[in-house]
């Protein structure tokens, strides 16, 4: 199937994608550590940029998902008779029953339970499709999610600690009777012809 090949495309550049987001926030660290503020404006940018063609990227997935289970409902309706759905149906119970341990018991029971809404997983695409590279790239999107998910939290974490030694050095120099927005009284002097 045609969408099959477009949604493995399309998921190789999310992963692509979350790799340079990964080493934006690795660099972001290095600029909050360093307190490089033209870094982090710069970084921010280029943030925003990934973060858009990622969202770009996901919205063509799902519709690509909507598309293959549609795909696949024409292909199993224009396929299926009667007699074809109760040989699958018979063969998979005579599999479920010989298969006693809990992994082929869960094998048995996804093969039966494949959903074909149009938020079906990695894993019931590579279930469908027998291709294993979808379970690959769902390997890697978790680990890259886990690994931003960490980075975001430790830059968070420096950003907090430096807004409140800004708040403090603030209110240091208030105690000593220095005022961020100073108030002027003087008298403006123009000269008139």
């Amino acid at each position: 199937m045609k969408s099959a090949i477009a949604i493995k495309k399309i998921l190789k550049g999310q992963v692509e994608g979350y790799r340079g987001l990964l080493e934006l926030l690795k660099e972001e660290r290095q600029c909050l550590i360093d307190f490089n503020e033209e870094g982090i404006h710069k970084l921010a940018k280029e943030k925003d940029t990934l973060v858009l063609k990622l969202r770009l990227y996901e919205e063509e997935r799902v519709r690509l998902v909507k598309q293959f289970a549609k795909e696949l409902e024409a292909a199993m309706a224009a396929n299926a008779s009667d007699e074809t759905a109760e040989a699958i149906d018979t063969a998979t119970k005579d599999n479920a029953a010989k298969d006693n341990n809990d992994k082929g018991k869960e094998a048995a029971g996804r093969s039966t339970n494949i959903s074909l809404s149009p938020r079906m997983s990695l894993r019931d695409i590579s279930d469908l499709t027998g291709d294993a590279e979808f379970l690959n790239i769902r390997s890697q999107m978790r680990t890259l999610a886990q690994g931003i998910e960490e980075f975001n939290e430790f830059n968070k974490f420096l950003i907090d600690r430096s807004l409140k030694h800004l708040k403090s050095t603030a209110d240091f120099l208030r105690t000593l009777g220095v005022h961020s927005n100073p108030v002027h009284k003087g008298t403006i002097l123009t000269k008139e012809a």
